[in-house]
């Protein structure tokens, strides 16, 4: 159980002797940050409470067989996911490797968008679905490629359809709703887990839960008191923070933390077959795919930093020309991400004299977290917002 899992070893020693134990709860939140392993760790949790025999990593049970290209009809996933960037990632590692391992890993990378239109989770909205529904039915069409079975097509051909699956992908990540869970789906789940009958457990994985608005998280507060039996809702999160303390209360908490450049690069390696270390971490790894310039965000970040300390003339036209870059709402999030390493690496490094108190530190890193969530839930504009942050903080040294 949890082979796949790299770098998280007190997370699955918990998980399996809850397991075996039989003490595993109804509800459960993963955290902490991005790519550290928390819906790779839910879905093989899915897998070994659904499997038929006993959970081995290499069962072949019906069930196990149904994980592995993420088809169990007794899994629910919900929520938003850095979907296309995971599919361009999977996609490259197929078309350099054509391994069987590689076929799984693109099959569930799409998946993982797919299921986010399972009928159940659209009832009552089932005008939008059938909208979607050309898309979704051409995705399954090409994914019959994949499968270990069927011969794979050359390398030419297998690019055309790659592209071809990848804009179909495009298509459908548009109507996955990014800001929220809507409450019309958690009244869907609640409505499934109490009237479905099953002698199989049930799994409901809901990505970002922190996003769920007021009405969503009521709804499923109702159902987290008390869970139908054999029933496991799987909560998953970068900001522990904002979710509910009645939701916390609720569920059993298990803190993912960001693993060392070394795992990283195991993982890089293992399931992307990256062998040299071009790419710093995970998360550069995954922004390269989104078009995130990271090396670049850097240096503006160290920029950025040498202004505030007063250890270099300001050039106005290198923030000029970063505000008015056409992609600056795609690269906002990451900046203030590498804002907040950089100011990081400032506070731990032991040879670099601080100009400004460890108060005034703390205080910076609060305004880079209200910068984030005025941007992502308030909507405000990127480039007022990174003005703002430049002065403030200048004003303080």
């Amino acid at each position: 159980m949890f082979e796949n899992i790299l770098g998280q070893n007190r997370i699955i020693s918990q998980l399996s002797q809850e397991i075996a134990h039989r003490t595993l709860p109804g509800g459960l939140l993963f955290y902490g940050e991005a790519y550290t392993g928390k819906l790779s760790t839910a879905l093989e949790l899915a897998r070994v409470l659904t499997c038929k025999q006993q959970g081995a990593w290499s069962c072949n049970c019906s069930s196990c067989r149904q994980h592995r290209v993420l088809d169990h009809p007794y899994i629910l996933m919900l929520g938003s996911r850095y979907f296309s960037e995971e599919i361009a990632a999977a996609g490259n590692t197929l078309l350099h490797s054509r391994s069987e391992g590689a076929r799984f890993l693109f099959i569930r990378a799409v998946r993982k968008l797919t299921r986010r239109f399972d009928p159940m989770l659209w009832e009552g909205n089932e005008q939008k679905l059938k909208k979607i529904q050309d898309p979704i039915t051409k995705l399954e069409d090409e994914l019959e490629n994949f499968y270990p079975e069927v011969a794979l097509a050359e390398e030419n051909k297998l690019e055309k359809i790659l592209k071809k699956v990848s804009t179909y992908c495009k298509e459908l990540e548009k109507v996955v709703p990014r800001d929220t869970i809507p409450i019309d789906q958690i009244r869907s789940v609640n409505s499934w887990v109490h009237t479905t009958s099953s002698n199989q457990s049930k799994i409901i994985i809901l990505e970002n839960a922190d996003k769920m608005g007021d009405s969503s998280r009521n709804a499923l507060l109702k159902t987290l008191e008390e869970p139908p039996e054999a029933t496991y809702f799987i909560l998953l999160s970068a900001r522990k923070g904002r979710i509910l303390p009645t939701i916390l209360s609720r569920v059993r908490q298990y803190y993912f933390p960001q693993r060392d450049t070394e795992t990283e690069h195991r993982v890089l390696q293992k399931i992307f077959r990256i062998d040299t270390p071009e790419y710093r971490d995970l998360r550069s790894f995954f922004l390269a795919w989104r078009g995130v310039p990271v090396e670049k965000l850097r240096a503006h970040s160290e920029h950025f930093f040498s202004y505030v300390w007063g250890e270099s003339e300001w050039e106005p036209e290198k923030l000029d020309e970063f505000l008015a870059d056409p992609q600056l709402k795609v690269y906002f999030v990451p900046f203030l991400k590498e804002l907040s390493e950089a100011l990081s690496e400032y506070m731990t490094d032991p040879d670099r004299p601080l100009p400004v108190s460890y108060e005034v530190l703390e205080l910076w890193s609060r305004k880079i977290k209200t910068a984030l969530i005025n941007f992502e839930h308030y909507n405000q504009a990127p480039d007022l917002l990174l003005e703002g942050l430049l002065y403030s903080m200048k004003e303080m040294v």
